[in-house]
């Protein structure tokens, strides 16, 4: 099963940071265990905090969205959510920090 994973981002740029190192190991270890596609779309909601700079440097594997407004949680979803190609979609806050398995998990059973 191939998988978006939106997040938004509101000045939340540390929080973010912690969340995508950890969504990236999950990442991979999902892709490896079965040979799936996992994309992952940030969307900024016009962060003050350098959030969508961050993403940009040092996540270049993730698709970033920045919105000049803040859109709030469900318009700011429905964005990303029409940027994605694949069926099956998770909405992921930016405070929530993956174990290396969980998409696994998710996905495998």
């Amino acid at each position: 099963m191939d998988l978006s994973v939106i997040i938004l981002s509101f000045n939340t740029r540390d929080v973010t940071k912690r969340c995508l190192e950890k969504l990236e190991t999950a990442k991979k270890y999902c892709e490896k265990k079965l040979g799936n596609k996992i994309v992952v779309i940030v969307l900024d909601n016009a962060s003050s905090d350098m959030s969508a700079v961050m993403v940009k440097q040092d996540f270049p594997w993730v698709k970033l969205i920045i919105s000049k407004v803040n859109t709030g949680f469900s318009k700011g979803n429905n964005i990303a959510m029409k940027k994605s190609k694949y069926p099956y979609i998770l909405l992921l806050n930016s405070d929530v920090y993956l174990e290396e398995d969980s998409l696994y998990k998710a996905l495998a059973y």
